[in-house]
């Protein structure tokens, strides 16, 4: 499988897939990308940045920004460790050897989906191997992306990483990759089919659907951002598509501010996660102001 296909499908389950799924209000610290987060008590304060896990130039000036401040605190703190999820998924992808994608679909779904994986240099022997949730996460991003990302383009997750790499920093993740894919590997075979279905049904709106997104973020309205991804996930099971979205943000969610406060207490960080996972009543921005912590929206 392409080394940009395994990139993609790391960050497959960040925002470009795990879109809520359902009905929420997520005007609660929903109008801002950037926060500053204050330990209970006083002392050093960290800042927190949603990202978006997609290359384009519209996201430049936010990624500089990211890299400056970065540059300034001295530590970051990331989703999961990307090289080593890179290493560590590709096995979790596979099905066992005694079947195949085309006998879990059944011949009309199989020739849809790869008609769609083909535009992503899948061929039909590495296709059959794959686990329906694996494919999901490898065509959720528009072709466009792909092909940015071939060419070498790196996405705003990676930009940071790697400069915090290169600058020797501090460097700390919030999840393991099995914790990560684990809404999906623990999914029924039935939900991971209907996802994979609605990803396909999907992929001819998904660059309009991209655009709509980042125009949001850009603007700084994170409310109107995970409103457009609710919007978008229609499906023809909704509850399955629930079932697996629950565990890609609210789960994560909950896992993540429960690991994020003591590693703040101990000293300052950048933190860069997915720009979903900040809003709403169950969001990351939230949890933390539960335990304490001062939330603030930086301009």
């Amino acid at each position: 499988m392409p080394a940009s296909a395994l990139r993609l499908a790391v960050l497959g389950c960040g925002l470009v897939l795990a879109v809520p799924a359902g009905a929420a209000d997520y005007g609660l610290y929903g109008e801002a990308v950037w926060w500053r987060l204050v330990p209970p008590g006083g002392g050093a304060e960290s800042e927190i940045v949603g990202t978006f896990h997609v290359v384009d130039p519209a996201l430049e000036p936010a990624i500089e920004r990211a890299l400056a401040r970065l540059d300034a605190i001295g530590a970051l703190i990331v989703e999961v460790d990307m090289d080593a999820a890179a290493t560590a998924l590709p096995p979790r992808m596979l099905l066992p050897e005694d079947t195949s994608l085309s006998a879990i679909l059944g011949d009309t779904d199989y020739a849809e989906v790869a008609a769609v994986a083909a535009e992503y240099g899948l061929t039909d022997a590495a296709l059959q191997r794959l686990a329906p949730w694996a494919v999901t996460l490898i065509i959720t991003p528009p072709v466009e992306q792909y092909a940015r990302m071939q060419a070498g383009a790196l996405p705003f997750d990676y930009r940071l990483l790697d400069a915090a790499v290169q600058a020797g920093l501090p460097v700390a993740t919030l999840e393991t990759v099995e914790e990560q894919a684990a809404a999906f590997v623990g999914a029924s075979e039935g939900d991971q089919v209907a996802l994979l279905m609605q990803t396909v049904a999907l992929h001819d709106d998904a660059p309009a659907l991209i655009d709509a997104m980042l125009g949001r973020y850009v603007a700084g309205d994170l409310a109107a951002l995970a409103t457009a991804g609710v919007e978008a996930m229609r499906s023809a099971d909704p509850a399955a598509t629930a079932r697996i979205l629950a565990g890609l943000i609210d789960d994560r969610n909950r896992r993540m501010a429960g690991r994020l406060a003591p590693l703040l207490a101990e000293r300052p960080y950048l933190v860069a996660i997915g720009a979903l996972h900040l809003p709403g009543e169950a969001g990351v921005l939230a949890l933390l102001a539960a335990k304490g912590w001062g939330v603030e929206p930086i301009p």
